[in-house]
């Protein structure tokens, strides 16, 4: 079973990715492209997900269930 902190970390680096998304979409700022590394960035950044579409432990999915 995969623990909190790994969802954490994951869910804050999904907000970095979705904000550059979110950057380049709407403000056309775009991510360089440069070298193989970029590119894989770009690509990441383009499926980036909002909080509310991204995976979320069980533990926390029960408590959003319960409304906590």
């Amino acid at each position: 079973m995969l623990s909190d902190e790994y969802y954490k970390n994951k869910d804050e680096q999904a907000d970095l990715l979705f904000l550059q998304k979110t950057l380049l979409l709407e403000s056309g700022i775009p991510v360089s492209v440069s070298d193989k590394e970029d590119f894989q960035l770009l690509v990441e950044v383009i499926n980036a997900k909002a909080k509310e579409d991204r995976e979320v432990s069980p533990r926390e999915m029960l408590r959003r269930f319960r409304g906590q």
